[in-house]
């Protein structure tokens, strides 16, 4: 065609993939953003569930008054003296693996500790007693079969170390195996600086 030009075809090919690559653009972007949105309000669910089912700094817990195996009365969460609370059954093979980590503790809480250790088992009486005998705990043992004991503490799964300061709030938890010896001394940094806080040592 006279007047025309010969380059115009090659522009509007140009120009269409301009806007499908502008397009394309604008789909990722959006779809890049819905997901960042998406994965934050995931995070926000996972830490707002964490708080109501799992035990965290600054939860107040209940006092429970039990009896221990050997036959005399402990009061979890009792007020005026930070407790040091390990959860487990006798039947949890991480349990087991978290033994000499407690035990290791316990020595290094002894004898004129300001924290009380306490292991909480979710068994009866009598298999807790055999269960502390064999393992050779080194701390008082509070057999607490009633599951429903586990929900006042938000304790969903065992092992899991807890330490509540004098007012009766979580000052530090620590849930799975403790068998690494940063695990151990995590656990000791939380008690040490609990004790030092209500010596007003800070």
């Amino acid at each position: 065609m006279i007047g025309s030009d010969p380059g115009e075809p090659l522009r509007r090919r140009f120009l269409r993939e301009v806007l499908v690559l502008c397009g394309i653009g604008i789909v990722v972007g959006g779809g890049t953003l819905a997901t960042r949105e998406f994965l934050a309000m995931k995070g926000e669910v996972e830490r707002l569930t964490a708080l109501a089912y799992e035990p965290h700094p600054g939860a107040y817990v209940p006092e429970l008054q039990l009896a221990s195996v050997e036959g005399d009365t402990v009061v979890l969460g009792r007020l005026g003296q930070p407790q040091l609370l390990f959860f487990f059954n006798t039947t949890c093979p991480h349990c087991r693996a978290s033994v000499p980590g407690w035990n290791e503790i316990a020595s290094h809480l002894r004898p004129d500790s300001d924290v009380a250790l306490i292991g909480v088992a979710f068994d009866d009486s009598e298999m807790a007693e055999a269960y502390r005998q064999a393992q050779g705990l080194g701390f008082k043992v509070v057999p607490v079969p009633d599951p429903r004991v586990a929900g006042l503490y938000r304790i969903n799964a065992v092992p899991a170390v807890v330490l509540v300061d004098h007012e009766g709030r979580i000052a530090y938890s620590r849930l799975g195996t403790l068998d690494r010896p940063q695990g151990v001394d995590s656990v000791l940094n939380a008690v040490w600086r609990v004790t030092a806080t209500d010596r007003g040592e800070e």
